[in-house]
């Protein structure tokens, strides 16, 4: 939430959200909602809070959600891996995306981010290559070079930070991330995580992919959104 807040409304950039799977799987804290039912109910809780985040578009790979595992390797025992990486180099070349980012890391005990991190990481180089993936150029999807990825780091050694107590429309963005976060109620009241993000002043990201033209991050003055 925080960079789809900061460079969209801070710094004036389309935004766009992909997400790997639709939540049918999950605990509901609302009641005994579950399965296509959950799957309704949590697309209309992601499109609530991406309306207040003011994301341009979203979507979806629509990968099963079966519950939860904190084995990747399970995933992959329900994850058709080859037909997702093709769906994510797919879109990759069709929005063309000057920055992608994650706030799935490796070491997330989730099963499902550890699995989605990893074909994020591997379609980001080969929606690069014109050989992977070519039946596409026969929809017009060239290669697609984005000029870096980020993701989410709990270190405080970050190669781009941002400053969540930067004011936008006059809260903060740890604020707007917070509020974003609880459109999501099936999945709780998150002021668990709200105690998490005021206690950090930064929320740091790692580049783990870049172009060779890639010559850093605008500033933030460079480009702002009037509230």
């Amino acid at each position: 939430g925080a960079a789809l807040i900061y460079f969209k409304q801070q710094l004036g950039y389309k935004t766009y959200l992909l997400v790997g799977a639709n939540g049918e799987g999950g605990n509901n804290q609302l009641g005994e909602r579950f399965g296509e039912e959950l799957k309704t109910l949590r697309t209309g809780e992601l499109m609530s809070a991406t309306n207040f985040l003011r994301v341009d578009q979203v979507n979806s790979l629509n990968a099963l959600d079966f519950g939860y595992t904190s084995f990747e390797k399970e995933v992959w025992r329900f994850w058709d891996r080859k037909s997702l990486l093709g769906k994510l180099v797919y879109y990759i070349r069709l929005i063309r995306p000057e920055i992608i980012i994650s706030k799935n890391r490796m070491t997330d005990s989730h099963g499902h981010h550890k699995a989605f991190i990893s074909l994020a990481k591997e379609a980001f180089m080969k929606a690069q290559d014109y050989k992977e993936f070519n039946y596409q150029l026969k929809l017009g999807l060239l290669p697609s070079v984005p000029k870096a990825f980020l993701v989410r780091s709990e270190a405080e050694t970050g190669k781009f930070k941002i400053d969540s107590t930067l004011k936008i429309g006059g809260k903060s963005i740890s604020q707007l991330e917070v509020e974003a976060l609880r459109k999501h109620q099936s999945q709780g009241d998150w002021s668990w995580y709200q105690k998490v993000a005021e206690s950090k002043k930064n929320i740091e990201y790692e580049i783990i992919g870049s172009s060779r033209d890639f010559d850093g991050f605008p500033k933030s003055e460079e480009k702002t959104s009037e509230e």
